[in-house]
C-alpha cells in the first residue's frame, strides 16, 4: 500500500514533469512569431494553427493575436476560392477574390511568399478577365483595357504582362477603327450611334474620347 510520503513524492514528480513540459512549449508571443515566419514562408495552414493556440491562452496581446488570426483566415479563404475560379478560367470572379487575398496579404506582410503568390495569381486572373471582356462585345473594350493595365501594374515582366501589353495595343486599334468607321459613315443617325459606341470604348479623357465628344457636340 502506498504511504502518504510516497503519494506526495509522486504528486511532486508529476507536477515537476508538467512544469517542465510547459517550459518546453512555446508561449503566446513565441507562437505569434512562429506564425509570422510560417506565413512569410508560404505555410498559412501552420500559421493559422499556431495563432489559434496562442489565442486560446490568456495574454496581454490576445486582441492583436485574434486580429492577425482573422486576417490569415480571410486570406486563406479568399485565396483558395480565387484559385478554384482561376482553374475554372473565370478570370473576373477570380480577380475579385484574389484582389481581396492580395490586399489582406499586404496588410499581414509585404514581403511574404503568400503575398508574392497572390500578386502573381492575381495578374493571371486579370489577364483572363481582360480576354473575356475583349472577346465579349465592343462595349466591353474599356473594361478589357482596365484589366490589362492592372496586369501591367502587378506583374509586367510575366507572360501575362507581355501578352497584356500586346492586347492593350489591340484594344487601342479596335477603338481607333471604330472611330474611323463612325466618321466615314454617311448616315447622320448611324454616325452618331457609332460615335456614342466609341465613347463607351475609349478611355475617358483620351484624345479619341474627346474627338468623339466634339463630333457629337457633347462634353458629357
Amino acid at each position: 500500500k502506498q504511504t502518504d510520503d510516497e503519494a506526495a513524492a509522486k504528486r511532486d514528480a508529476e507536477g515537476a514533469q508538467q512544469d517542465a513540459q510547459k517550459r518546453r512549449e512555446p508561449g503566446s508571443a513565441e507562437l505569434v512569431k512562429l506564425a509570422m515566419r510560417n506565413f512569410d514562408s508560404g505555410e498559412v495552414d501552420d500559421a493559422i494553427e499556431q495563432l489559434r493556440r496562442s489565442a486560446a491562452s490568456p495574454s496581454p496581446a490576445r486582441a492583436q493575436t485574434e486580429k492577425l488570426l482573422r486576417q490569415m483566415e480571410r486570406f486563406q479563404k479568399a485565396f483558395r476560392k480565387g484559385e478554384r475560379q482561376l482553374a475554372n478560367r473565370d478570370g473576373r470572379a477570380a480577380a475579385k477574390e484574389l484582389e481581396s487575398a492580395y490586399a489582406v496579404a499586404l496588410e499581414i506582410s509585404e514581403e511574404s511568399e503568400h503575398t508574392e503568390q497572390a500578386r502573381v495569381e492575381l495578374a493571371k486572373a486579370h489577364y483572363l478577365a481582360g480576354n473575356s471582356a475583349f472577346e465579349a462585345n465592343p462595349r466591353e473594350i474599356r473594361r478589357a483595357r482596365w484589366h490589362y493595365r492592372r496586369v501591367m501594374a502587378l506583374d509586367p515582366n510575366s507572360q501575362a504582362g507581355v501578352y497584356s501589353q500586346r492586347m492593350i495595343g489591340e484594344v487601342d486599334q479596335r477603338t481607333e477603327r471604330a472611330f474611323s468607321d463612325a466618321q466615314a459613315h454617311s448616315d447622320p443617325d448611324e454616325r452618331q450611334r457609332r460615335l456614342r459606341a466609341v465613347l463607351e470604348m475609349a478611355e475617358p479623357g483620351s484624345t479619341l474620347f474627346r474627338r468623339a465628344q466634339e463630333l457629337l457636340g457633347t462634353s458629357d
